[in-house]
């Protein structure tokens, strides 16, 4: 039986469940049960656990654990329910509920631990950050690293150097005004600077150059999504109370995100702090957190302002929280829709994850891995020409399809939207120019 459970979870979980009618409407744009056919690894299959557990008619075995830590927390099911079943909700409730009774190997409660308070803490994070950086921008010291037999013993540290970027800063561009239009916030996340740098950076480029002021507030941190869904609330809370504080003592003008899944987190912060009492923590962000297609798409650009052609075949990717929680995937398309002779199409299979899903990629490699490789089999397959770029939304997305590409031995290049469009200015340096 549970120990010591959270009623309040349990009421939330037994009601949130109870909206479930069964139908099974969910299950194709399930990526675990698409893969297995198996009821246990469906949201319908899931809800029922969830039930039984919170209503203490079922023990947390492993096999019940497992079948939950298969869940992607992708959304996918809420985006098609009839009912407005909150599948995000009861997932999340339930590993906090299930938190206090785990167990798990040393190794793993280690590295976990270890992984969490990275993420949580600026100092250390901006130590390994400066680190990592110096190691990115040294293609003789990463081929040497990479290798090594160190790396080739330890293949989850061989998995976390492999999604390492490379990157080097460009000096950013002038403003095209000589007051500033506003000022911009930028959320950059905790791991954004490491696995997003270019993204990041061309974000600063593109909005300095539209005549914004951006400012990256040094105290941020993560936005809490990774510790929320992995049963950490209380930390999830901490981060996010913080987080309020940084950005509205920012005064800002609109915060911006570049990663969908921390704008997901940001966005449903109300939802985190619901039944919360209102302490000293700031009430919200001053303004609604934008991502920056969707911001760049809602203003107008001065007329100075114009894109290079672009005479390629761009495929963009969906990722789950744009699609699913932010419902915002259309800027995209209307975003790089401005380039001249670009050819845009949709990734195949938008509508299934692409098997990342946060820390998911770590912890579950096999079904991470086979999720990508199944979308990427599509696309091959496909009867359209194959995409000479390819463009997500999400930090983690784009790492995962780099991986997964890169493992099938496909030359496509992925990128971040903006970092595209950044890329097409026409003020761009000659050598930018040459570049592609």
């Amino acid at each position: 039986m549970l120990v010591a459970p959270d009623l309040s979870l349990n009421s939330d979980i037994l009601s949130g469940a109870d909206k479930c009618v069964k139908c099974g409407l969910c299950h194709p744009g399930c990526p675990t049960y698409v893969l297995s056919l198996n009821e246990n690894e469906a949201p319908r299959g899931r809800i029922a656990l969830m039930q039984a557990l919170a209503g203490g008619q079922l023990k947390p075995s492993p096999p019940v654990l497992t079948h939950l830590d298969h869940c992607l927390t992708c959304r996918a099911c809420e985006h098609v329910c009839p009912s407005g079943v909150p599948f995000g909700a009861l997932i999340d409730a339930t590993r906090i509920l299930l938190e206090p009774v785990r167990q798990r190997p040393r190794a793993a409660r280690l590295l976990r631990r270890l992984a969490l308070t990275l993420v949580r803490r600026p100092a250390l994070r901006a130590v390994v950050t400066t680190l990592l950086r110096f190691y990115q921008q040294r293609p003789g010291l990463r081929a040497r690293v990479a290798g090594s037999s160190f790396l080739a013993r330890r293949p989850q540290l061989r998995r976390l150097e492999s999604m390492l970027p490379s990157w080097h800063r460009k000096p950013a561009p002038a403003s095209t005004t000589a007051e500033p239009r506003g000022r911009i916030a930028l959320f950059a996340g905790c791991t954004g600077r490491v696995l997003e740098p270019a993204a990041l950076d061309a974000t600063r480029r593109v909005l300095t150059h539209l005549g914004y002021e951006v400012v990256t507030p040094r105290r941020q941190t993560c936005c809490g999504a990774l510790h929320l869904h992995a049963g950490e609330r209380e930390a999830a809370l901490t981060l996010a109370r913080h987080n309020l504080r940084v950005f509205a003592a920012a005064r800002a003008d609109a915060v911006i995100y570049t990663a969908s899944g921390c704008g997901a987190q940001l966005r449903e912060y109300d939802t985190l702090f619901a039944g919360e009492p209102k302490d000293n923590a700031a009430e919200n962000l001053g303004v609604t957190p934008v991502g920056i297609c969707e911001f760049l798409t809602g203003i107008p650009w001065p007329e100075a302002v114009t894109l290079r052609p672009l005479a390629r075949r761009v495929a963009i990717h969906e990722p789950c929280s744009l699609r699913n929680v932010l419902r915002s995937e259309d800027a995209v398309y209307r975003l790089l829709g401005r380039i001249p002779q670009i050819r845009l199409e949709p990734l195949p299979d938008n509508a299934l994850c692409c098997g990342a899903a946060g820390s998911y990629m770590l912890s579950e490699p096999q079904w991470a891995d086979a999720i990508v490789d199944r979308k990427l089999a599509r696309l091959a397959e496909s009867d359209a020409v194959s995409p000479e770029i390819i463009v997500s939304s999400n930090v983690g997305c784009a790492v995962h399809l780099r991986n997964g590409l890169r493992r099938r031995g496909v030359e496509v290049e992925v990128m971040h939207p903006v970092e595209l469009l950044c890329e097409q200015l026409e003020e761009a340096s000659s050598e930018e120019r040459g570049a592609r």
